[in-house]
Parts: structure tokens; sequence; C-alpha cells
């Protein structure tokens, strides 16, 4: 019985606006602990100052685009793994002609983290095989329905059980 798993294809960027957004926010996040520490505020106008500052990042994290682009699909399949770009071209890696089979598993959208408190977003996910002596690296964008199909043909393809 024949099975294959479709995942998209990510590149990863990183623009200007996030870094600029991102620095801005830590640098105010910082000031302001440091202002709560050394400050005395019976009034407290710091407390409401940084609710509000803290209310704009939070609508401004809308606003930003996500730090990635789709660029196509990679489909494993028994026999091969193929990769469908946006315009619809193909490369097919037969089974048969594929080595040294990796995978780096960072994650799933939406997956919660214990000690951090954050969410994982399904990036940062790479496999990594040679096609006749040529290394190959796809970055996989990895949502709760692709992990077990994942799980399933990463074991057909590499003939060792995968752990994710």
């Amino acid at each position: 019985m024949s099975s294959s798993v479709k995942i998209p294809v990510v590149e990863r960027k990183r623009p200007l606006v996030t870094r600029i957004f991102n620095f801005v926010f830590w640098t105010i996040f910082v000031v302001f602990i440091l202002l709560f520490i050394f400050i005395d505020d019976p009034n407290n106008y710091l407390g409401k100052v940084f609710i509000g500052t803290l209310i704009l990042f939070v609508v401004g994290v809308f606003f930003i685009k996500k730090p990635y682009k789709i660029i196509g699909n990679l489909i494993l399949e028994d026999s091969a793994i193929i990769f469908v770009n946006e315009n619809n071209d193909k490369n097919i890696y037969p089974i048969g002609q594929i080595t040294d089979i990796q995978f780096q598993y960072q994650g799933y959208q939406g997956r919660g983290r214990l000690f951090t408190l954050t969410f994982d977003s399904g990036l940062g996910n790479i496999i990594t095989f040679k096609h006749l002596g040529t290394k190959y690296n796809y970055e996989l964008f990895l949502e709760n329905k692709h992990i077990q199909l994942l799980k399933k043909q990463l074991k057909i393809l590499s003939g060792k059980e995968v752990k994710l």
C-alpha cells in the first residue's frame, strides 16, 4: 500500500521591519523594567504608560508580515521524494538514488513548550539528503496534521524508527 505526505517548503526571510520592531520592543521593555526598579511613582503613571505601550506592540504584531515564504511543496512517497515549486516544476528524486537522509526536527506550528511558555512556529524543520552526489536541503513548515504521516514516511525512507 503506497502512501505519501505533502509538506510546504519555506524560505525564511527576516525583513528589516521585523528586526526593527523586535529591537524597539526589547529596548522599551528593558527601559520600563529599569524605570520600575529605580523610580518611585506614587500615581503609577509608569504602569499606565507601560500597559499602553504593550497594547500598541501587540496590535503592531498583526501588521507585520510572516517571516517566511512558501516556495513549494515536498512530497514524500514510498518510491521518491518530489519537490514541486511555485511554478509547478517538479524535481523527482527516486529513493534508490538517495543516500544520507537526515531530518532536523524543531517542532510543529502551535506545539506548546512547557518551560518557556511559548509555541513553536513550525519552522526550522530541515530534511537533508544526497541525490547522485548532490546535497539537497529543504526547510519544511510543519503542522500537527503532518506529524504522524511524516514519521511513517521517514521510517519507510530511512528504514529506521523516527522519533518526533
